[in-house]
């Protein structure tokens, strides 16, 4: 699987990453039309509060942020069927474009900058930026991915 050449990805309500993967903010994924002109029947849910969407015909999982095995899990299952999945966390933070930069980081083999370019390019822009913490995890899980050496800032001095 490739990621899709650049076009028009993004109409404002949800972002096209992959042939098979969305990324949008939860008024895109509440919206049944949107769904259904991108024949999306998966939606993955980043949240602890929110509810799955009353939706005949989509399957959702919600997780806690950053558990992204269960999330892989999900992604993994819709895609070996050939379904279309969107991403979304339903609010202005950045656990959706977290989860996306580490999906572009183990299924398409990039590293982080390349994943934050790619996401860029698409036009997806967070109200809230990723912050210095989120960076870091994200640059540690790509270099854990690629089996770089992971070094701890805390034993660098010593």
């Amino acid at each position: 699987m490739e990621p899709i050449a650049l076009g028009n990805q993004n109409d404002g309500r949800i972002t096209q990453l992959t042939p098979n993967v969305f990324i949008s903010r939860f008024g895109g994924v509440m919206n049944r039309r949107v769904l259904r002109d991108r024949n999306i029947t998966g939606i993955l849910i980043i949240s602890r509060t929110l509810q799955k969407p009353p939706f005949r015909n989509v399957s959702a999982r919600i997780i806690s942020d950053y558990s992204l095995e269960q999330g892989f899990s999900f992604l993994d299952q819709a895609l070996e069927a050939n379904r279309n999945v969107v991403v979304t966390c339903g609010s202005d933070r950045p656990e959706s474009a977290i989860f996306a930069r580490a999906f572009l980081i183990r299924n398409f083999n990039m590293a982080f900058p390349q994943a934050e370019q790619m996401l860029s390019a698409r036009g997806w822009n967070n109200y809230r930026p990723l912050n210095a913490i989120q960076r870091q995890k994200l640059q540690l899980f790509d270099n854990v991915l690629h089996g770089e050496e992971v070094v701890n800032p805390d034993e660098q001095d010593q």
